[in-house]
Formats: structure tokens, sequence, C-alpha cells
């Protein structure tokens, strides 16, 4: 199955079980988390890989009218960097990669 398949297909992850949430809080708060989260040997891979990688890609589904031609440049600059809050999309955002590649 390939991944955008296995997205179509998954169970939503509720809110509280995003990890990329974590890289949004207090840098000591998101290490002691990463650390955590590393001690278990499937986790600590999934972070190499995402450690390791150039980007991250993030899935996101559209927050507002795309044919709406009254869209604020800042409306969707702010759906570009955070994905307009944890109510919608920040919850896939990795705030730790300096690269991330939005699709809308």
């Amino acid at each position: 199955m390939d991944v955008w398949e296995n997205a179509e297909n998954s169970d939503i992850t509720k809110d509280n079980e995003r990890v990329a949430f974590l890289t949004s809080s207090k840098r000591n708060t998101w290490a002691d988390a990463y650390n955590e989260l590393a001690k278990h040997k499937g986790n600590e891979a999934n972070l190499k890989t995402i450690a390791d990688s150039l980007l991250i890609m993030c899935l996101d589904e559209e927050t507002q009218n795309p044919s709406d031609t009254q869209r604020s440049m800042k409306d969707m600059f702010r759906q570009m960097l955070t994905g307009n809050g944890s109510r919608f999309n920040g919850s896939n955002r990795w705030y730790d990669k300096t690269v991330q590649l939005v699709v809308c």
C-alpha cells in the first residue's frame, strides 16, 4: 500500500496523540518528550528517519474555499506556516525541520 492510500484509509489520530504537536512546545519540554519517545525501539527508528530527512511533507485539508477570490495573502501564509492552528492542520507541522512542503 502506498503512503497516500495508507493515509486515506487510516483512522484519524486524535490531536493529543500527534507527536508533531510536541515540536511546538517549549524547547526543554520537547527535548524531554523526544528522549522519552526515543526509549522505544520503533519510535527511535522513526525519529531518526525524520531527523535524517531533508524535508517534511504536510498533507493539509483545505480550511477555506479555494475558489474564494477574496482570500488574503495573510490567510494563505497562515495556512502554510501553521496549518491554521491546532483545530485544522497545525498538528502535522514538524517545527524542528527547516523545510516543510505543504500540499493543500
